[in-house]
Formats: C-alpha cells, structure tokens, sequence
C-alpha cells in the first residue's frame, strides 16, 4: 500500500459519513512505516474538525507547519467549520479574516458555508444563519447554489422542515434549475 490508497479511503469516509478514528488510522499508517503527505493530514484534521476536536486538529496543523506542509484552503474550511461547530464563533471569524487578510487563500462560498453548517451543528436557527450570511455578504462573500442546497438538507436532517423550505427560497431558479432538483430530489425525499 501506498499514502495514497489511505489518503482515498480517508476522502471516502469522509464523503459518506463513515464514522472513524484519526488516531486509529494514523496509528495503522505509521505501523505500515508510510509517510503521511500533506492531503493526509488534511483529511485528518477535516474529521477531528467534524468532531469538534480542535485541539488535536491544531496539534496536526502545527506538525504541518513544522514540517512545511502546504496549508489549504480545505484546512481552514475544515478549522471554521470546527470552531462554529463548537459555538467559537469569534474564532471562526478570526479565521475568516485571516484568510480575507491573505493573497493566498480564496474566501468563497464553501467557506461561508462551512461556518453555516457549523453553527447548526451547534443548533442555530434559521435566523442566526440567515443574520450570519448577511454579515459575510457585507464583505462581498455570497453563498452559491450548492451550499444554498447543502444548508437546506441539513435543516432536514434536522428535521426543521420549516427552515428548510425557508432556506430553499433563496436557490436560484436558474436554467437547469428542475434538472439539478429532480436529480437531488432522492436526498430531499430521504430527510424529509
């Protein structure tokens, strides 16, 4: 085996929600005496991020920094996501601006998202979400189509329909608009 079957069993996992543990892996990976790259890392700090784990995901950011390991945007995404995920909205924003402040790092709209899915892992309501999004689209970041469509399917994970429909609202009707619907319409039916 090499780092990068493990780096796409790791994407995988991460893709579908399959629960597992960075450490156990990591563990595994250095037992086959392989050498994690940058990606891997990336993707380990992504789950400790999912699981609001911050600290040992700064733990790995700092060994890539003293290892100098590109850092990407996927990491600082997967950082803002954990501290909103963990009500450390300031931090999040902290590290918003950090990026706003960098000419290396693009602020986009899976970076605004990534806040707003954390914040309703940490239980927010439509109207902090929506008051959050407002905030960012002062400093001219506006959400897309699909993070339009991932916060919708989160509110039904949720089970607040109401929210969800609300949310829907704000899909633009473009072109292929019914196209994309109908072939998301099995993940909308499954939550609700």
């Amino acid at each position: 085996l090499q780092i990068q079957h493990y780096n796409t069993l790791l994407k995988a996992y991460l893709d579908n929600g399959k629960a597992f543990s960075p450490t156990d892996i990591m563990s595994e990976i250095a037992s086959k005496n392989l050498e994690p790259n940058h990606i891997t890392y990336e993707y380990i700090i992504a789950k400790f991020c999912q699981e609001g784990n911050l600290n040992d995901a700064m733990t790995v950011l700092d060994h890539m920094k003293l290892n100098h390991m590109p850092v990407s945007d996927q990491i600082f995404q997967a950082l803002i996501f954990g501290y909103a995920k963990t009500g450390q909205l300031e931090l999040a924003d902290k590290v918003i601006e950090t990026m706003i402040s960098s000419e290396e790092m693009e602020v986009t709209s899976q970076t605004v998202g990534a806040k707003l899915l954390g914040m309703l892992h940490h239980g927010a309501t439509y109207d902090q979400i929506i008051q959050a999004n407002d905030n960012l689209k002062v400093k001219g970041i506006v959400l897309n189509d699909q993070t339009v469509f991932e916060l919708v399917v989160e509110f039904l994970q949720r089970g607040d329909t109401k929210s969800a429909r609300q949310m829907a609202e704000l899909l633009p009707r473009f072109a292929k608009f019914f196209h994309v619907m109908r072939m998301a319409l099995p993940q909308i039916v499954h939550y609700g």
